[in-house]
C-alpha cells in the first residue's frame, strides 16, 4: 500500500496522540514508518497540530469537541472496546459535516494483527466519503492453564529474612532518593544527543542531525515521566527551576532541530521550483504551498529560538558562544520576516518583472561600490527565474552616442571627458546610482521598464560561494570557490582583453548559472546567512520601484541610502547630531584596493561651554609589493560627508596641511581631496571640524551616525570622548570603557553605526 498526500513526494508528518502507551501505538507507528513517514508520539495534543498532515487520536473523545470546529487537518479517532463513545463521536462528526474527521471502533480487541492495522491504515488514508469504520475481533483471549500445587514440586531454600529496622530504613531512603534522580540519566543522554545534533547541523550533515534528534526525542518523554514522580519534592524544596529549565531547553531544541531539518528540505525544493521555467499549474500550487510552509516554519523557529535564548545560561564561554549564535539567528529571522510578505510580488506572481544587476569590482573601489565591469538583466515571470543575461559593460558603453559630462574627479584625475555606465557608481547613495544606470541603459541599449536593481560586489559573490563550496565550471574546465574566485575572474577579465571581447562575459555568465544550479543543494540557512551578511555589510544593495517593498528594504538598511542626520532623542533641551561618511574613489586604473586596509579614530572633545570639536583620523595602508598590476599606487579621491552646521578647521596628511580641497554644502557638508598612497607605505589623514551650535544647559543628547561605504572592507573604528567636569553622560547605547571624564570604545565598522549618549550640562 502506498500512502500519498496532496503535497507530492515529501515525507508526511504524522502524529499519534495516546495518553498511555499501548500495543496499538507501537504497531501503528511501526507500520507507518514502513511507508517512509515521519511519526511522532505525544501524550497530549500539541498547540501546533496544523503542522501535521495526519493525526491519530486513541481513546480520547474530549479532544473532538476542541477540534471539530477549529481544524481542517485529517484526523482519525480510534476507540478500543469503547463502542458507545465511538458512536457518540460519529454522531457529532456527522452533525457537523466534517469530512476531515474519521472514527474507528475496534471491538473485542486485546491484540492486533498486521491485517487489522492494514485495514485501519487503508480506511484512514482512503479518499472514501465513509467516516466510520467498525472492526470486531472474534479471537478468544486464551486462558492460562493453572496447575494445583500438588502437581508441582519446588526446590526448598532456606532464606534468612531477618532484616533489622535500621537496614530497612536505609534501603527505603536509598530507594526514595533513586526514584527522585532516575530521570537524570535519560535527560543527560537527551541533552548530549541534542548537542551532537546541533554540531552536525552546523556542518550541514542532515543525516546525522536527524538520527541524533530522533534519539533525543525518544529519551525525553521517558525522562519527563520519571521526573513527574520527583517534581513535587523538588517543588517543596524550591529547586524545581533547574530541571524545569533543562526540560524546556531540550523540548525547544528538539522542535528547533526538526523545523531546521524541514527548512533544509523545503528550501531546496523551493529553490528548485524557483529556477524551473514554464511551471505547470501543479508546480505553482506546490510553490505556493512551500512558500506558506516556509513562512510558518520560520515563525515557529523564531518562537522556539526566543525561548532558548532566554533560558540558556551563560556559565561557560561555550554557552556564551551558543547564545550569541542564537542571537544572530534571531536577527536573521527578523530580517527575512520583514521581506516575506512581499515575496510573491518581488518574484512576479501572475506578471513579469525585470531587474538590473550591477556587478561591481570593489577591488577598484568607487563611491557606490566599485567599477562596473559587467551587468545582468534578470527577468522573473510568474514565480520563476525566466532569464538571467549577463553583458560586458563595454558592449553597452561602446554604443553611447550622446555626450554625458562626468563628475569633476573623473574628468580631472582620469582625464576622461565623457561619462559612461562603467563609472556610473559615483554617488555614495545607491538610489542615485541606480537611476543613473537606467539613464545609461536607455541611451546606450534602449533598455527600459525596469522594476528595480541591485549592486553586487566581488566580496558578495565570494560570500555566496562560501555557502556552496567548490563550483565546477564545465565550459572553462575550472573549479571555483570563495578563495580563488577573484583571481580566476581577474584572469578571464584582463588576460587578452579588448573592448568587445566575450571572455569576461562568458565566464561571469557561467559562474552565475552554476550558482543558481548549486543553490538547490546548498544549505538554505547558510545561503540566507551569507546573503544577509552581504547586505548588512554593504557588499550588496537593493532598490525596488514598488514603494511598499522599498520601505521594507530601507527598514533593514539594505538599500545603500544616505541616512538623514535627524535626532532621535525626545524631551531634550539640546540635541547635537554628528554624521560621518568616509568615501573612497580609486582613480588609479588598478585593483589596488585588494591591498588597502584602513582604520578610523574619532576624537570628540566637549569644553565647559558645550562647544564640540572633533578630529577624524583615517589611517590608510597600501600593502602592494610594487607598481605591478593589479596593485600599485592607490590614487584616491577621498571624500567625507559631515554635518552641515560644522566648520572645517584643518585638514592634514602626515601632519602636512592640505589646502587644496573641495567643499560644498547641501544636506551635508561634503569635503573632498586627492591623495596618493605609494606601495608599502602608510598615510594618516586628519580632518578637524567644529560644530557651530553649542550643547545647551540641562538635559541634552549627542548622536553620532557613521556610515559604511558600499563595497568597502570592514575597518577598525575607535572612539575617544572627553567631557569637562560640568557635563555628565547618564546613558549610552554602547558598552564603553569609562575613566574619569574620558570614554574609550573600540569596534569594527561592519555596517552603518549609530551611537547615542544622554548628557546633562550643569
Amino acid at each position: 500500500m502506498r500512502l500519498e498526500t496532496e503535497y507530492g513526494q515529501d515525507k508526511q508528518q504524522i502524529l499519534i496522540v495516546n495518553k498511555s502507551t499501548s500495543a496499538l501505538t507501537d504497531i501503528l507507528k511501526s507500520h507507518l514508518k514502513k511507508y517512509d513517514n515521519d511519526v511522532f508520539i505525544s501524550p497530549k495534543l500539541p498547540t501546533d497540530v496544523a503542522r501535521f498532515d495526519l493525526c491519530f487520536i486513541v481513546n480520547e473523545s474530549k479532544i473532538l469537541e476542541e477540534l471539530i470546529y477549529t481544524s481542517n487537518k485529517k484526523i482519525v479517532f480510534i476507540f478500543i472496546n469503547k463502542k458507545k463513545t465511538a458512536n457518540t463521536c460519529h454522531s457529532l462528526v456527522t452533525k457537523a459535516r466534517k469530512k476531515n474527521i474519521k472514527i474507528i471502533n475496534l471491538e473485542n480487541y486485546h491484540e492486533f494483527s498486521d491485517e487489522d492495522i492494514e485495514k485501519v491504515l487503508w480506511f484512514s488514508f482512503s479518499r472514501s466519503h465513509e467516516l466510520y469504520l467498525h472492526l470486531q475481533s472474534f479471537k478468544i483471549k486464551s486462558d492460562v492453564k493453572t496447575h494445583s500445587a500438588s502437581n508441582i514440586s519446588f526446590p526448598k531454600f532456606k532464606m534468612n529474612l531477618s532484616l533489622k529496622p535500621r537496614k530497612i530504613a536505609i534501603l527505603f531512603i536509598i530507594f526514595i532518593i533513586s526514584i527522585h534522580f532516575l530521570f537524570i540519566l535519560p535527560l543527560a543522554a537527551s541533552t548530549f544527543f541534542h548537542y551532537s545534533a546541533v554540531n552536525s547541523l552546523k556542518s550541514s550533515d542532515t543525516k546525522k542531525t536527524r538520527g541524533y534528534t530522533l534519539a533525543a526525542g525518544k529519551l525525553l518523554p521517558l525522562s519527563k515521566n520519571l521526573y513527574a514522580l520527583a517534581r513535587p519534592t523538588f517543588l517543596l524544596f524550591n529547586i524545581v527551576i533547574y530541571p524545569d529549565t533543562l526540560f524546556t531547553l531540550n523540548e525547544k531544541v528538539n522542535n528547533t532541530l526538526n523545523i531546521s531539518l524541514n527548512l533544509y528540505e523545503e528550501g531546496s525544493a523551493f529553490i528548485s521550483l524557483l529556477i524551473k521555467k514554464d511551471k505547470t499549474e501543479q508546480d505553482r500550487l506546490f510553490f505556493n504551498v512551500r512558500l506558506k510552509k516556509l513562512e510558518k516554519d520560520i515563525e515557529l523557529l523564531e518562537e522556539d529560538l526566543s525561548i532558548i535564548y532566554q533560558k540558556i545560561p551563560t556559565w561557560t564561554s561555550n554557552l556564551k558562544e551558543i547564545k550569541e549564535k542564537i542571537k544572530e539567528a534571531l536577527k536573521m529571522i527578523d530580517s527575512y520576516q520583514e521581506i516575506l510578505p512581499h515575496t510573491e510580488s518581488i518574484l512576479a506572481k501572475d506578471t513579469q518583472r525585470k531587474y538590473i544587476i550591477l556587478f561591481a569590482n570593489n577591488m577598484e573601489l568607487r563611491p557606490g561600490g566599485g567599477f562596473i565591469g559587467s551587468f545582468g538583466i534578470l527577468t522573473l515571470k510568474d514565480l520563476s527565474i525566466h532569464e538571467l543575461k549577463v553583458y560586458d559593460v563595454y558592449d553597452a558603453d561602446g554604443q553611447l552616442s550622446a555626450h554625458v559630462p562626468p563628475p569633476k574627479p573623473i574628468q580631472k584625475y582620469l582625464q576622461q571627458p565623457h561619462w559612461f555606465l562603467r563609472d556610473s557608481a559615483f554617488s555614495p547613495d545607491f538610489a542615485e546610482n541606480y537611476k543613473q544606470a537606467l539613464y545609461f541603459l536607455d541611451k546606450e541599449l534602449n533598455m527600459t521598464d525596469f522594476d528595480g536593481g541591485m549592486i553586487i560586489t566581488t566580496t558578495a559573490i565570494q560570500n555566496l560561494l562560501s555557502s556552496m563550496g567548490n563550483l565546477y565550471i564545465p565550459d572553462f574546465k575550472e573549479i571555483v570557490n570563495k578563495d580563488n574566485f577573484y583571481l580566476k575572474a581577474q584572469i578571464y577579465a584582463e588576460k587578452g582583453f579588448f573592448p568587445g571581447s566575450l571572455q569576461k562575459k562568458r565566464f561571469l555568465s557561467a559562474i552565475m548559472d552554476q550558482i543558481l544550479i548549486n543553490a538547490q543543494n546548498a544549505s538554505l540557512p547558510d545561503l540566507l546567512q551569507m546573503i544577509k551578511k552581504s547586505l548588512d555589510e554593504k557588499q550588496a544593495a537593493i532598490y525596488l520601484d514598488n514603494a511598499q517593498e522599498q520601505n521594507s528594504i530601507d527598514a533593514l538598511y539594505w538599500s545603500g541610502r544616505l541616512l538623514a542626520p535627524v535626532c532621535a532623542a525626545k524631551n531634550t533641551s539640546s540635541c547635537i547630531v554628528d554624521y560621518i561618511f568616509p568615501v573612497d574613489a580609486n582613480l588609479g586604473v588598478n585593483k589596488a584596493n585588494f591591498f588597502i586596509s584602513k582604520s578610523y579614530t574619532l576624537d570628540i572633545r566637549i569644553n565647559t561651554e558645550g562647544i564640540i570639536t572633533n578630529n577624524l583620523n583615517i589611517k590608510i595602508k597600501n600593502d602592494s609589493a610594487n607598481e605591478v598590476f593589479p596593485g600599485g599606487t592607490y590614487k584616491n579621491y577621498f571624500q567625507v560627508l559631515l554635518p552641515k552646521n560644522t566648520t572645517i578647521k584643518t585638514i592634514t596628511k602626515n601632519d602636512t596641511l592640505i589646502e587644496d580641497y573641495d567643499e560644498k554644502d547641501d544636506q551635508y557638508k561634503n569635503v573632498g581631496f586627492y591623495v596618493e598612497i605609494k606601495p608599502q607605505s602608510i598615510i594618516n589623514l586628519d580632518i578637524k571640524y567644529q560644530f557651530n551650535e553649542n550643547l545647551a544647559s540641562g538635559q541634552g543628547a549627542y548622536q553620532l551616525i557613521i556610515q559604511k561605504q558600499i563595497g568597502s572592507p570592514n575597518s577598525d573604528l575607535n572612539l575617544r570622548i572627553s567631557f569637562p567636569k560640568n557635563i555628565y553622560m547618564v546613558n549610552q547605547n554602547f558598552s564603553a570603557l569609562v575613566k574619569n571624564n574620558n570614554i574609550v570604545y573600540n569596534t569594527t565598522l561592519t555596517s552603518d553605526k549609530i551611537f547615542f549618549m544622554d548628557l546633562i550640562k550643569e
